[in-house]
């Protein structure tokens, strides 16, 4: 398996906890560094760019297929289930998102 496969694979398997590049890099087995280049090149997209861009995803996406708690949609339940461990992260970063 490639580096950046083997990042996506911790990255979708860990998206929920909270992730580091130093943390994913360790994961792999190289250097913080190494991983951020190949990962960059190989997607275009910085390796913590491409964790915030797929917890937003799984956010919007709970969200949309209506994700319950206690019989409604609960935003800070959604978010937190993504990643996000403070509803404040949420909103900014899905407006600043360019999906």
């Amino acid at each position: 398996m490639s580096l950046v496969n083997r990042a996506l694979f911790m990255i979708e398997r860990n998206l929920h906890r909270d992730l580091s590049l130093g943390g994913i890099a360790e994961a792999c087995g190289v250097s913080r560094f190494h991983l951020a280049h190949a990962f960059g090149e190989a997607t275009g997209v910085a390796v913590m760019e491409y964790v915030r861009r797929r917890r937003l995803t799984e956010s919007a996406y709970a969200l949309a297929s209506g994700a319950t708690r206690s019989g409604g949609k609960a935003l800070g339940w959604c978010t937190s289930k993504a990643g996000f461990w403070l509803g404040s992260q949420f909103g900014p970063k899905a407006r600043a998102s360019k999906w």
